[in-house]
């Protein structure tokens, strides 16, 4: 065993419990659907971040970095990313032609979370695992659970080290939150919703621009009856029985990058 000092990135996918609780086809298609999401924001992440583990929902990050204002800023500048990827997919997943299923039509209530914290941990091994433990680990996970107003929201702990400007032009509050075990914390809250999208590479802005227009074409040609739902890629669909093969289902969704 031994300790290290980290910032502690916790991502989770607020609204997935009602999300995957849908009937059997549509559980598979969700479960999907998630796994990509979460995909996205494991793309987003660089250096110094580093994946820790998979939590159903939710990611665990850490980076090894001193709690000063200039590694601080370095990591809210990866972690501010994972909001623009995780909205992207979502906007590529929402333009494509997917199936009528109960979860393929609830892809827009999907928000991420994101609480960041700094302290001290204990990172441990056993038979080839490796674990983060300790009660800064536990406090990230109590916070994921915080009453906050707005569903999607950046949560930064007081051990984070911030300036006045926590996030260019989004709408940001601190808020006193009673944690269970911790006690009443005063943190730090960005609303992304609220921000202009990160600059996204030249070629993708187009790709983006057109999956927005196709959206309301293929909605416009569903309500004249001229255009029926596709299912996901490899998965099958909503129309079929869960006994259908997904080759035998039409084709699959084409995705934007960016």
């Amino acid at each position: 065993m031994e300790s290290l000092h980290v910032y502690f990135v916790v991502a989770d996918i607020s609204g997935y419990t009602r999300f995957i609780r849908t009937p059997r086809l549509a559980a598979i298609h969700a479960e999907h659907i998630v796994n990509t999401l979460l995909g996205s924001v494991v793309g987003s992440a660089h250096y110094p971040l580093r994946l820790h583990k998979i939590e159903g929902d939710a990611l665990a990050f850490y980076a090894e970095a001193p709690d000063t204002a200039e590694a601080a800023s370095d990591v809210l500048g990866r972690v501010r990313r994972f909001f623009d990827a995780f909205c992207g997919t979502q906007t590529d997943m929402l333009a494509a032609d997917v199936c009528a299923c109960e979860a393929c039509g609830a892809v827009g209530e999907l928000r991420l979370k994101v609480v960041v914290h700094w302290g001290e941990v204990v990172r441990k091994h056993l038979h080839g695992f490796t674990e983060l433990a300790g009660p800064e680990v536990v406090l990230a996970h109590r916070l994921l659970k915080a009453p906050v107003p707005n569903r999607e929201h950046l949560l930064l702990t007081p051990a984070v080290p911030t300036g006045a400007d926590l996030w260019p032009n989004a709408a940001c509050e601190r808020r006193s939150v009673e944690v269970p075990d911790f006690g009443a914390l005063e943190v730090a809250l960005c609303y992304p919703g609220t921000a202009p999208p990160l600059e996204v590479p030249h070629a993708a802005a187009p790709r983006r621009a057109m999956a927005w227009g196709m959206l309301h074409l293929h909605g416009a040609l569903r309500l004249l009856g001229l255009r029926r739902p596709r299912a996901l890629p490899g998965l099958p669909s909503a129309e079929a029985g869960p006994g259908t093969s997904a080759h035998s289902s039409a084709a699959g969704r084409r995705r934007s990058s960016g």
